[in-house]
């Protein structure tokens, strides 16, 4: 025969067997289960301090089985993910939770913690509101050097660019003079190697006539 499970849901402890959560009804149960669920405390929410340019929101609450499905959410109902969650069990088979997330959205106002039961689905809900001025403020200055350090690196990089273009420029002259002093000196020896060649041409000349007198 198939064993029948009934769903309870209860406050705390309520319908929880002594030596488990499943157990049978005794010898006359006919095989029948009872499986008993635990609606816990409400959430308590609170602020735990700044932290990563926002605030950090913890919930925690006890008293629950099975383990409950909890889910953070905010203005107009947008749900917002847990950054943290850690679920324990006591001695009772009872779930303590605690979760947290950090909200960093100054405009927030409320933010909601819903812890609910996965198997009767009652949940318990508690909400914190988180004013503005909690909100790590960022310093005049270091807003203004935020906004300042884009300019400057964009003045570096056209400064580092003007100088790049001025030495090329520079080394272009050097390579253009170097260049056209080599041009000049292999002009200025070619030419000195044609007046060498007219003046010894010349020197025979001249002594071939003079040989030719000395003969006459």
């Amino acid at each position: 025969m198939t064993p029948e499970l009934s769903v309870h849901p209860g406050e705390g402890q309520l319908g929880l067997p002594p030596q488990g959560l499943l157990s049978p009804q005794g010898p006359q149960a006919s095989g029948t289960c009872l499986l008993s669920s635990g609606v816990g405390s409400a959430p308590h929410v609170h602020m735990r301090g700044p932290e990563d340019g926002g605030i950090r929101v913890l919930c925690s609450s006890g008293g629950w089985f099975p383990k409950p499905r909890v889910q953070w959410s905010g203005m107009a109902g947008m749900k917002l993910p847990s950054l943290s969650e850690s679920q324990t069990q006591d001695g009772d088979g009872l779930f303590h939770v605690e979760a947290s997330l950090v909200v960093t959205d100054s405009s927030a106002g409320n933010v909601t913690c819903s812890i609910q039961n996965t198997l009767s689905g009652q949940e318990r809900v508690s909400a914190v509101f988180l004013p503005e001025a909690f909100f790590p403020r960022t310093s005049p200055w270091k807003a203004a050097l935020a906004g300042t350090l884009p300019v400057l690196g964009l003045l570096l990089i056209g400064i580092s660019y003007a100088g790049w273009r001025e030495h090329k420029a520079k080394e272009r002259e050097v390579m253009e003079r170097k260049k056209e002093s080599h041009e000049k000196d292999k002009m200025r020896g070619e030419k000195e190697q044609v007046l060498e060649v007219k003046e010894n041409l010349k020197a025979d000349l001249e002594y071939v006539f003079l040989s030719n007198n000395s003969e006459d």
